[in-house]
């Protein structure tokens, strides 16, 4: 037998002689079921497990043949495995390794233990804490009470966090298995990554009923009701990133992790394939481009492709908007006319994110110091852009108007910032300044509305871009709920910041939540 470099495997191994030896002495008479029944209650092999080695947040893979079939997970090493069988990775690892106690992956067996080479089941309550690390679930008792706790978490390796804000691993910059030159040059190359994949993450979990159907775990009943049973390739893989975002956002809210942070690379590997590698870890994305595209994915993942069917996205962020020509009518020769040709002209059409077009950015330098004037404008001004009479010029569609004419539970802005062409790249660094609580009565014509209909909101996520248009980095400043401060999320890192300083940032996109 061999040891594990101490005592320990000696030890481990005399247990089971003497459990082996006992099952088979006449003294005793034990049948085969009350031994198994025995070594289920009384696993001599629980002290090998290793929680502070264990990482479910990557894929599920056999780490000797790459298959994700009939997948165990080692508790001493951490290390995936596939199968049982003698002939088996895991059950030779076992053997060569001393390491006896595996944790299944695979959905049909999802977190039972067992045993090997002697193939037996463990039934321990001791190990619960692993399952839940593997498949977090929540009672709706325990959804209900998330945003009134105000205290911190403590992670298994001694890292205090805050369940539901927990940092995302920047996956560009944890790649493994490259010298320190080769990430050097591999940030340098593209600059934070997966940053763009992380802050519309930690923005999406801010609506409160898109995070409690997906911490409830909803999501398996609606696909399962509407996705027919030969799943087209696409399909599948809509549906495979509704699981691995519902995943996401179970594990950054449970409240006893292993540790303080989440590593979003099964989301990722399912933004992959899902977007056909639209969007990934070799360049950083747009997170508002990601942001539409998500949406608009996880919806048909819902709906199983039935687009005009409503789900969870839908009832948190659309909204309607009447676009009419606004060169229809000008050539009728009275007022009814144009009237009739103004109302002919206008189409009804829904929303999930509206776009605000900043100012040109002036190019004058202040007179005393000689500095670039980075001038401010107020967001009630670019707002005006829905107020059904100002006239927006686009090359694309013509002039047209917009006026908003049903109001979202949640209201996304995209404050477009960058210009990308065949010839430049460039970002508009005007600062956009406004309350952290707005009433859109006091800045839109909404009298269309009824008037007990609410229309104030408060901002409780704001998307910032710092740097260079071509590189640079991306952060989200959350707002939580149950202590009302604010948080800047920078990938791993968070750290508290002063309400002030999230109308000083270069904001990208923001989420507003109606009161």
């Amino acid at each position: 037998v061999s040891s594990d470099g101490g005592g320990g495997g000696v030890e481990r191994a005399g247990k089971r002689a003497r459990l082996l030896e006992s099952s088979s002495s006449p003294t005793f008479h034990v049948t085969k079921s009350r031994l198994q029944d025995a070594r289920q209650e009384c696993c001599p092999y629980l002290d090998m497990v290793d929680r502070k080695s264990l990482n479910f947040d990557f894929a599920k893979f056999c780490s000797v043949t790459l298959s994700p079939q009939n997948v165990y997970c080692c508790l001493t090493c951490g290390k995936f495995f596939t199968g049982k069988s003698t002939s088996s990775p895991a059950y030779t690892h076992s053997v060569s390794t001393s390491h006896y106690v595996f944790m299944a992956l695979d959905k049909k067996l999802l977190g039972r233990v067992f045993v090997l080479p002697d193939n037996y089941e463990v039934v321990d309550r001791s190990l619960d804490d692993i399952r839940a690390a593997l498949n977090p679930t929540y009672t709706p008792q325990a959804v209900a009470s998330l945003d009134a706790k105000t205290a911190w978490a403590r992670a298994l390796d001694g890292a205090d966090y805050l369940p539901g804000l927990v940092g995302l691993n920047n996956l560009a910059m944890a790649a493994g298995g490259a010298s320190a030159t080769q990430q050097r040059k591999a940030n340098q190359k593209a600059p934070g990554s997966t940053d763009y994949l992380n802050v519309i993450a930690q923005l999406l979990v801010r609506a409160q009923p898109l995070r409690d159907y997906f911490l409830l775990q909803r999501e398996a009943d609606a696909v399962h009701a509407s996705a027919p049973s030969a799943q087209a390739a696409d399909t599948q893989n809509r549906v495979l990133l509704v699981q691995r975002f519902s995943e996401l956002c179970r594990k950054a809210w449970h409240p006893t992790a292993f540790k303080g942070h989440v590593s979003p690379h099964e989301f990722l590997q399912a933004v992959q394939h899902a977007s056909n590698r639209a969007f990934n870890a070799d360049e950083q994305g747009d997170p508002q481009a990601f942001l539409a595209w998500l949406l608009d994915a996880m919806h048909l993942g819902l709906t199983a492709g039935k687009r005009k069917k409503a789900s969870v996205i839908t009832r948190c962020f659309q909204g309607e908007l009447d676009v009419r020509d606004a060169s229809a009518g000008e050539s009728a020769e009275d007022a009814s006319k144009a009237a009739e040709a103004a109302a002919a002209a206008t189409t009804t059409t829904k929303f999930l994110m509206l776009g605000l077009d900043l100012p040109d950015t002036p190019l004058h330098l202040d007179a005393k110091s000689g500095a670039t004037i980075i001038p401010q404008v107020p967001l009630s001004t670019l707002l005006q852009k829905y107020n059904g009479s100002t006239v927006h010029e686009s090359l694309r569609s013509g002039s047209k108007t917009y006026r908003i004419t049903k109001l979202p539970r949640y209201l996304v802005l995209n404050i477009k910032r960058f210009l990308k062409n065949n010839f430049f790249f460039e970002k508009n660094r005007t600062l956009v300044t406004f309350p952290l609580e707005i009433d859109l009565r006091d800045i839109l014509p909404l009298s269309h509305l009824s008037a007990d209909e609410p229309t104030r909101y408060r901002l409780v996520a704001n998307v910032c871009h710092d740097g260079e248009p071509s590189g640079g980095t991306y952060k989200a400043h959350i707002l939580r709920p149950s202590d009302e401060k604010w948080y800047e999320v920078h990938d791993l890192r968070v750290s508290e910041v002063m309400h002030q300083m999230v109308g000083l940032s270069e904001s990208y996109v923001q989420l507003w939540e109606r009161l």
